[in-house]
């Protein structure tokens, strides 16, 4: 071998050593239950008072998102944010020479710098970005840090009757957690599967008595201390229990009657087209490539009235009735 070869090989060596490891695609998994059944919108659930609940909406942030791995080194996840839905599983957080997961910090809310920027300066496609229903409270008072809205049954029947809707916002609100994980690449990707336990973190506050508050008091500071307090987010062993298989469903968030929301969890490993038709069956409305799991504002103003929302699949199709009023 001669010496610009031998040069060319050690360089192309150490600069191999020196970097680690390929990049592996890391994806944080996060799967929502209720007394360790999968949390579904609309399902009832019996609450800490022996209460039948239902949750209509369950969103919260991640910021300051930074990963301990192969022998503790620390990886940064500059200027990323997860807005999380709780029908929603997986969250992309990018792709690093990391091998082996062994903690995931993050805190529960948006880190004061954003907290007062402006979600105007985002685009809707980013998580800081005007969203529908609004995740903030317009600048400066921020974002909202938690986003849970359902209906308890006050009078006993077995069916929900009283709304809550219950949303904390503040700098002071904002809460630290690091997760610990055993988690190594394979095939150029890292799962860090997590349970959230809603009921962990709903805890023994009655979500009657919170009805709709929107702010940062009392009701506000226990929920977020929960969150470390009742180790609402579960790994290890432990988290298998978030392997309970989720049925689809298409649920209709009529936050906006003008406009609803439909959230929805479909069969994965397929893609969806969504086509919106009105009683007497005429198109009004279509859109390709969708994953399987979602919240979907349709971008069309849609007159008063009942029309029916498809997904179609490959090898799954499924319709959900819904009501626009103006």
């Amino acid at each position: 071998m001669n010496l610009f070869l031998r040069s060319s090989f050690t360089i192309a060596f150490v600069f191999i050593t020196s970097f680690g490891f390929a990049q592996n695609q890391i994806s944080l998994d996060l799967n929502h239950t209720f007394n360790e059944e999968a949390l579904v919108y609309g399902q009832t659930y019996t609450d800490a008072f022996g209460r039948t609940v239902e949750f209509s909406r369950v969103r919260y942030y991640l910021s300051s998102l930074e990963i301990v791995h192969d022998g503790g080194q620390l990886t940064v996840l500059e200027d990323l944010y997860v807005l999380v839905h709780a029908n929603i599983t997986n969250y992309d957080l990018g792709s690093y020479n990391i091998e082996t997961v062994e903690k995931l910090r993050f805190d529960v809310g948006v880190d004061y710098d954003a907290n007062h920027a402006n979600s105007s300066s985002f685009l809707p496609t980013h998580p800081l970005g005007p969203q529908a229903p609004l995740m903030d409270w317009g600048w400066p008072a921020g974002y909202f840090f938690f986003d849970v809205n359902g209906a308890t049954d006050t009078n006993e029947n077995g069916t929900p009757n009283s709304n809550f809707e219950f949303r904390g916002f503040g700098d002071e609100l904002l809460t630290s957690v690091e997760l610990n994980y055993n988690s190594s690449a394979s095939s150029g990707q890292i799962n860090l599967s997590t349970q959230v336990c809603l009921d962990r973190w709903v805890g023994t506050l009655d979500l009657d008595q919170v009805g709709i508050n929107h702010g940062s008091n009392n009701f506000h500071s226990a929920y977020m201390e929960n969150t470390t307090a009742n180790s609402v987010f579960v790994t290890g062993v432990a988290a298998s229990v978030s392997s309970l298989e989720i049925p689809s469903y298409i649920y209709v968030d009529y936050s906006m009657a003008y406009a609803p929301v439909l959230n929805y969890q479909l069969p994965e490993n397929q893609s969806y087209s969504i086509y919106v038709y009105d009683l007497s069956g005429r198109l009004m409305f279509e859109d390709y490539n969708l994953d399987h799991q979602g919240n979907y504002f349709i971008l069309k103003e849609l007159n008063s009235g009942t029309y029916i929302a498809k997904f179609v699949g490959k090898n799954h199709s499924q319709s959900k009735r819904f009501v626009v009023s103006r």
